[in-house]
Order: structure tokens, then C-alpha cells, then sequence
């Protein structure tokens, strides 16, 4: 069965003359599209705090304590202005549309680069099997289908990069062209710096290219760094280079690690079944077995310097989350080889593979439950206040409580309220803080051990039930799986 499959895939995709069809493209993007629609909120709290609140920031200029990334100056704008020129460009959208419209762009980024790999580096998957897994893995995996979506430096410089990492690779001569893409993936995330180097050294060490011949490239991306200085400059209004800020910051003054440092951390990669170990080993035993591929060169050393900055997290490899299909499938390609068997036909493997892509189907199917909730909280306030001036406290346990209007991790969303919401927080019905003449809404976990008859709106699940005011629930508008919101009466 699988083999009928797999040739009447090969018959479709054309694999002979190296080419898959363009509607497979259209196929690709359009699943992106619909992930993009329902993978709201984010995957990393930087996408959000770092991308989004920076861009409320410079849009509404609210005087609020913002994470230390913005007064250190080293987060690079490329990001922001995208989200400010779409705000400028659909003045009346709200923020949740204005969100959908950067995962719309990140999943068409995406969708690209993962049609122009595949069309790439497919012909080198000899088997017609191995050829198939390579085009479904690289489009249904959940692994690609999550990232692939989400407004975040590592997503779009690693497909940035991969788009112009293809054409390079694809053209007889090095172009003007692909090196503004390198230049671009390069200002949206600096350590994809280290992905240019090490193709910048196969070109040079393995092709026999001469440098000079890569000029054009190098204008490219030269170019893209000093429009880059320029948007930074502008927005955080003096001239800086975010560049050597991040590397004073987070290098030299080794603030990246008072997040923590974990040695293994690229290691959890083996627990994210059911592709996660083949990732991880396929790409090692392809790296210490091609050393002169293209991808050995570019990968590697991206992935020793990660290794070797102290504080890691799994994220920063998401630019090579593309490749990890491609170098485990020719792994096992070439142990077919060198034992002269067919691993990929045996019944046990195809019987593995069936396992596995059940698996990801119910992974796929959770994530789109359960990230389409998000921000239902936020747009049920939008839909009841508008535009109008309210309070909105939060329930914390922390002592002393938060400052009031917080632009950081643990508060709400400021993005996603209206400009004129003031934000407090209270642990106490003494701390509770309300104006008169004006709504209050209190927003506090499910957990919180408060009974308020006067609170009105419940947006706990149904499933919660806590003393006196489970009576509530029959009146909650909306599912909410973190939080209860309540609106106070006067």
C-alpha cells in the first residue's frame, strides 16, 4: 500500500525532473493560512511582549514600564514597524485582526521557503518513499505547522534565510537579489549571522568560488544592515546599533543568562514526539557523515556558537527546524547504503511511520483547539467596552503587587486592550481598586479563593466550581481555560 503511494506520488510531484507542481505551493499556503487563523496568542512571550507591546508602544506612546529590552535598545524594529504600518494601513481593524495579518504574513514567508526547499534538495532523497516523507514532513509535520505561523524573529529570519539559501544554492552566479534576503533574515534575528557565514564559507571553501563573486550578495545584505540601523534609530528616536547592544547586553554583560542556564536544553528536542529523536540524531549523524554538504557547512556553525553561549532555550533552533526533515531522511539514506538494506520499506518502519503520523494528527488537532482560545477574554471586552475608558484589575499573589499598568509577562495583554483601560493589580479586596463613574473589571485565575456576589461575568470553564459563586457560571459569556473575568457593580 504504501509503495502504490509513494509511486503515485512520484508520478504527481514530478520528482524525476526535480520539480513539484505549483499547486502544491497553493496547497501549502493555504494550510498555513487556516493555521494562522487559529493559532492566536504566542509561542515565546518575546513575540508578543517584545513585538507587539513595542508596537503599542510607538503607536499610543503609553508612558507604562516596559521589559528591559526596550530601554537596553537592543531589539531590532524590522518586526514592529511591520505591525505599525499595518495599523496605519487598516486604521479601523482591531487588534485581533491586525495579529491575524502578521500570521498571515508569517505563514506565506513560511509556505515559500518550505515549496523552494523541497524543490531544492528533494532530488536528493534517491527513494521515491524517502522523497514523500520529505514533502510531508516539511508540510504536516506539527512541528513546522505551529512555528511556521507565529510573528517571531526565529520563524521569520530561519525561512527568510532558507528562501534566500536556496536561491544561492539554485543559480549559477550569486545575485544582488538573494543577498538582500540573507540581509533581511540577518536584521530581524543576528545570530542567522552565523547561518550566512557558514554558506558564505562553502561557497568559498568547498565550490572554490572567489569572494569577489559573492559581492553582489554581500551588497545585498550590507544594504539591508544599514536600513536596519536606520528603522532603529528612528524608533527608538537616537542612533543606535541594536546590533552591538544585544552583543553588550546579552553577550558581553551576560544578562541573556540570568534567564537560566541549562546545558541540555537543545536535548529536549528529543521529547517532542513522535519526530523530535530522528530530528535530533538524523542531523547530527548527517553532520559528522556529509562534512562537505551545503548544510553541514551552514548549520554547524550556528548550532557550535548556540552551543556554546551559556543560557540556551529549544527556540533558538527554529531556524533549522526546516532542514531537520531533509538530514534525518538522508541519514537513513545513507545507513540503506552502507548495510545495504531498505529500512524505510520494512513493515516495522512503515508500521512506525503510520503510528507517527497518527500521533501528529491529534497533536495538530489540540494545538488548533486549544490556541484558539487565546484571546477570546480580551475580544469579550472589546466587544462590551469599545473604545471606553474602564479599570481592569488583576488578581496576583504576588506581595507587593504589581505596578500599576505593567507592560510585562504575567500582566494582562496591554496590546489587546483599548488605550484608555487602566491597569491595576490587587490580592486583596482591600487593593481592589475602582473609579467612580467609570466600569471595573476584575480579572482573577480560577484558583483565586475570592467569593464576590457582585461579580457578575464568569468566564471559567463550566467544570470549575468554587464556593458560593459556582451559581455564577450559568451566566458566563465566553469559555476562558486561565481566568475568570467578572464585571463589577457600581
Amino acid at each position: 500500500m504504501y509503495k502504490q503511494i509513494a509511486a503515485s506520488l512520484q508520478q504527481r510531484l514530478q520528482l524525476q525532473t526535480q520539480q513539484i507542481s505549483i499547486e502544491w505551493f497553493f496547497l501549502i499556503l493555504c494550510i498555513h493560512w487556516i493555521m494562522a487563523w487559529f493559532y492566536q496568542g504566542y509561542s515565546h512571550a518575546d513575540e508578543h511582549f517584545q513585538v507587539l507591546e513595542f508596537a503599542a508602544y510607538k503607536i499610543h506612546h503609553y508612558p507604562f514600564q516596559y521589559p528591559w529590552e526596550l530601554y537596553e535598545k537592543l531589539r531590532t524594529s524590522l518586526q514592529i514597524w511591520g505591525v505599525i504600518g499595518l495599523q496605519n494601513l487598516f486604521s479601523h481593524a482591531t487588534p485581533f485582526t491586525i495579529a491575524f495579518y502578521t500570521r498571515l504574513i508569517s505563514g506565506t514567508i513560511s509556505a515559500y521557503a518550505i515549496y523552494q526547499f523541497i524543490q531544492t534538495f528533494q532530488v536528493e532523497l534517491r527513494g521515491a518513499l524517502l522523497r514523500s516523507w520529505f514533502l510531508l514532513l516539511s508540510i504536516f509535520s506539527y512541528m513546522a505547522l505551529y512555528q511556521s505561523v507565529r510573528y517571531s524573529s526565529e520563524n521569520l529570519s530561519g525561512h527568510l534565510f532558507l528562501i534566500g539559501f536556496c536561491m544561492l544554492y539554485r543559480q549559477l552566479h550569486p545575485t544582488f537579489q538573494s543577498g538582500l534576503i540573507l540581509g533581511l533574515s540577518f536584521i530581524l534575528r543576528y545570530q542567522t549571522g552565523f547561518l550566512i557565514f557558514g554558506l558564505f564559507a562553502w561557497f568559498i571553501f568547498q565550490k572554490k568560488i572567489h569572494i569577489l563573486k559573492l559581492f553582489p550578495v554581500m551588497v545585498g545584505i550590507v544594504l539591508c544592515m544599514v536600513l536596519g540601523g536606520i528603522l532603529d534609530s528612528i524608533f527608538y528616536e537616537t542612533w543606535v546599533s541594536t546590533a552591538w547592544q544585544y552583543l553588550l547586553s546579552n553577550i558581553i554583560q551576560n544578562k541573556a543568562s540570568a534567564f537560566g542556564i541549562n546545558h541540555w536544553a537543545y536535548l529536549s528536542l528529543a521529547y517532542l514526539l513522535p519526530y523530535g529523536p530522528f530530528y535530533l540524531l538524523g542531523t547530527l549523524y548527517f553532520i559528522f557523515n556529509q562534512k562537505k554538504h551545503i548544510i553541514t557547512w551552514t548549520i554547524a556553525p550556528f548550532i557550535i556558537i548556540h552551543i556554546l553561549i551559556p543560557h540556551k532555550e529549544l527556540r533558538f533552533l527554529i531556524p533549522l527546524l526546516s532542514f531537520m526533515p531533509f538530514t534525518w531522511l538522508y541519514s537513513l539514506q545513507m545507513i540503506e547504503k552502507k548495510y545495504s538494506t531498505t529500512i524505510a520499506e520494512q513493515p516495522w518502519m512503515l508500521r512506525l511511520n503510520k503510528m507517527g503520523w497518527f500521533i501528529n494528527g491529534i497533536v495538530v488537532i489540540l494545538l488548533t483547539i486549544l490556541l484558539n482560545h487565546q484571546t477570546e477574554t480580551y475580544e469579550l471586552l472589546w466587544q462590551r467596552f469599545g473604545t471606553q475608558a474602564y479599570t481592569l484589575n488583576l488578581w496576583t499573589e504576588h506581595d507587593p503587587i504589581f505596578a500599576p499598568n505593567n507592560v510585562q509577562s504575567g500582566m494582562p495583554y496591554r496590546y489587546y486592550l483599548n488605550p484608555h483601560v487602566d491597569i491595576r493589580s490587587f490580592n486583596n479586596t482591600h487593593t481592589f481598586q475602582c473609579e467612580k463613574g467609570r466600569p471595573c473589571v476584575a480579572w482573577m485565575p480560577c484558583f483565586a479563593p475570592i467569593r464576590q456576589e457582585a461579580l457578575l461575568l464568569d468566564s471559567c470553564p463550566k467544570y470549575y466550581n468554587i464556593g458560593n459563586i459556582h451559581h455564577w457560571k450559568d451566566r458566563a459569556s465566553i469559555y476562558r481555560e486561565k481566568g475568570r473575568l467578572y464585571a463589577i457593580q457600581d
